[in-house]
């Protein structure tokens, strides 16, 4: 279970890669809240920040329900987090 406080290192892919393939780091983070929402209460600002901009809630509800096959309605978990240091590798 993941927590306020936890640290976590971003990577480019993690689920999928051939072997062989490299892990590629792309940043530390930490985590700041965990929470579990309906994913039809995201706002137009909050998708801006999850890197959608100029897009709207709307939008990106219906893009997240088919890429995912749920329901407007659903509740997921979001993850608020912070930038520790940039990895280079």
């Amino acid at each position: 279970i993941l927590h306020p406080g936890d640290r976590l290192t971003l990577v480019r892919k993690s689920m999928g890669r051939k072997a062989g393939e490299p892990l590629v780091c792309i940043a530390n983070v930490g985590v700041v809240s965990v929470t579990r929402e309906r994913l039809d209460a995201i706002t137009d600002d909050e998708v801006t920040r999850e890197g959608f901009r100029p897009l709207t809630a709307l939008w990106f509800v219906d893009f997240f329900c088919e890429e995912m096959r749920c329901k407007p309605d659903v509740e997921v978990t979001r993850i608020e987090w912070r930038y520790l240091s940039d990895v280079t590798a």
